[in-house]
């Protein structure tokens, strides 16, 4: 991780008639990063602060949560972004740093590089493509390729432990493996917790 200052960020979708969508999950991968870094993580206030933030919304929205070192919370409330026209357009990019880079475990401000990688493409999303061939994740979301009733998504190590992907692998829906360009050919999916699971079709030249 670089040493300049950042924070630590969640983003979560907000139901008006549920409330917040998987937020122990939400807050157990907070404390871990923080745990990680070493900031100050007060989960009792968290919670206290999140629901002050949201408590007269009548609609769905997307809730940006932001630890700073210190332990201080920032809360973000935005309208729920509007579905894509599916499938969505995906480019291939190369991953922008080393394969055991600590900010690709870990969700702060500090992983700008991700973005732009998505804003040189022009597309609705980007997967990266380690060294190796290997897939490892979006900008903004895990990736995830249908196989014998079953979906696959890259093994950790090199990406996000995205809540959804963690959901859908503690459920049996999904299993981790070796996904390369090659895989996306047919059509696929992409997806986190805010947005749920969107198909998606490939638009670059596959990488060797």
């Amino acid at each position: 991780m670089a040493t300049r200052a950042f924070d630590l960020i969640e983003t979560m979708r907000f139901e008006a008639l549920d409330g917040f969508v998987e937020l122990e999950r939400h807050l157990s991968r907070m404390k871990a990063s923080a745990e990680t870094f070493g900031f100050s993580f007060n989960r009792h206030d968290c919670r206290n602060d999140l629901q002050a933030a949201t408590f007269r919304l009548t609609e769905d929205a997307r809730v940006r949560l932001m630890l700073a070192r210190s332990g201080a919370l920032a809360i973000e409330v935005r309208p729920m972004p509007a579905p894509p026209a599916e499938p969505v357009d995906v480019a291939l990019a190369p991953l922008p740093v080393a394969d055991d880079d600590q900010r690709l475990r870990h969700k702060t401000s500090n992983r700008s590089f991700l973005d732009e990688a998505k804003q040189r493409a022009g597309t609705f999303e980007v997967v990266f493509v380690r060294a190796d061939g290997l897939l490892t994740e979006g900008s903004f979301t895990n990736v995830f390729v249908p196989r014998d009733g079953r979906l696959v998504t890259p093994r950790a190590g090199s990406l996000m432990p995205g809540i959804l992907r963690e959901r859908l692998i503690e459920g049996g829906e999904a299993i981790e493996g070796d996904l390369r360009p090659a895989d996306l050919a047919a059509g696929f999916l992409i997806g986190n917790s805010l947005r749920g699971l969107i198909s998606a079709k490939l638009v670059s030249q596959p990488h060797n």
